[in-house]
């Protein structure tokens, strides 16, 4: 099993806190009306599109208050999405955020 780095888990989560920041301005919605969606304040949305916070439950609540998709894709896949996904592990791995 792969240890991983704690600055690699703070990039993926700074990851998810940007898309979340993407899919909220494509539905034309400010962090307070997302707040008030989700029962949050706007301060907490603020710091999980910061990548400050975020747990399993939330994520999924914002995936359905956001309309989009939660999934996981098997890495050995040939799936675009894995593909791409496997790519950026590798370059995680060259910059030692990720270690074998």
């Amino acid at each position: 099993m792969e240890n991983i780095n704690p600055e690699y888990i703070a990039e993926v989560r700074q990851l998810i806190g940007d898309w979340i920041r993407e899919f909220r301005k494509d539905k034309g919605l400010t962090q307070e009306q997302v707040g008030e969606m989700l029962g949050i304040t706007e301060g907490t949305v603020c710091k999980i599109e910061a990548g400050k916070w975020l747990s399993l439950e939330m994520l999924i609540r914002l995936c359905v208050a956001l309309d989009c998709f939660l999934f996981l894709v098997p890495k050995d896949s040939n799936d675009d999405l894995a593909l791409v996904m496997r790519k950026r592990f590798e370059i995680m791995r060259a910059e030692g955020k990720l270690e074998s």
